[in-house]
């Protein structure tokens, strides 16, 4: 009973996210946050309503996927998020910089605040490609000539796979 009881909270954490962000246009690392409120006063009828609205979505902004959808009738399901992704502390940097792909930030990433503007800011989002190098203190992510430095502990709470 409890475990069902989380997944419906977070399918819900999820779709608002989906609507703070896509159709509202809340910034992208305040969406966690503001979703955690919404979370417990979401009910199913809005969770069918926003499905039809966001277009059927699997996964969060952040890529995490949408837990329970066939609950709710769907055939669509994100596909098994741990499958080819790696923690970004632990990208093989042994020949210098690599190019990858961002796929998920977790939810521990995600209440970092600063760790997202600065994720955000140098277009460090899943889907995009980056480019990942070792610095003193962790590692240095970015595109386009923008960085930001991750200490190895936050790194480890965003996931990639080959570019």
């Amino acid at each position: 009973l409890g475990q069902s009881l989380a997944m419906r909270v977070m399918r819900k954490h999820r779709l608002a996210e989906r609507l703070l962000i896509d159709v509202i246009g809340l910034n992208w690392e305040d969406a966690h946050e503001e979703a955690c409120r919404w979370e417990h006063v979401m009910s199913e009828a809005v969770e069918r309503r926003l499905l039809e609205l966001l277009d059927h979505p699997t996964e969060s902004p952040y890529g995490t996927p949408i837990p329970g959808l066939e609950e709710l009738g769907e055939t669509q399901t994100a596909e098994n998020f741990r499958v080819g992704v790696v923690a970004l502390d632990r990208v093989d940097l042994s020949s210098g910089a690599a190019s990858v792909r961002v796929r998920r930030i977790t939810e521990e990433a995600q209440k970092q605040l600063t760790t997202m503007s600065a994720l955000r800011r140098v277009g460090a989002m899943p889907g995009h490609v980056v480019a990942v190098s070792e610095s003193p203190d962790g590692v240095r992510i970015g595109r386009g000539g923008e960085t930001a430095e991750l200490d190895l502990v936050t790194a480890s709470h965003i996931f990639v796979n080959s570019a």
